[in-house]
């Protein structure tokens, strides 16, 4: 169970940051503080320090993957493939 916390707040944040890097100032604030939060609430609930440094190398992880897969999808959209 405590995997499965780790997983799906490391993901959720790693797409929060994500969106914070793609959408303009100010409406940004909203998933910074979003994945604030979540990183406050997550390090109050599992104090051990492994855990925590998995959520942060997970949520870069998460982060890096979501930036890179809607880079292909926005590539695809302008060239799309010849038949």
């Amino acid at each position: 169970m405590k995997a499965l916390w780790l997983i799906l707040s490391s993901l959720l944040c790693g797409v929060l940051i994500g969106m914070y890097s793609l959408i303009p100032s100010p409406a940004n604030l909203i998933f910074s503080l979003g994945a604030l939060i979540l990183s406050i609430y997550f390090f109050r609930k599992f104090e051990r320090l492994s855990s925590r440094i998995w959520y942060v190398v997970l949520s870069i992880v998460f982060y890096l993957l979501f930036i890179v897969i809607l880079t292909m999808i926005q590539f695809i959209k302008a060239n799309p493939i010849p038949a």
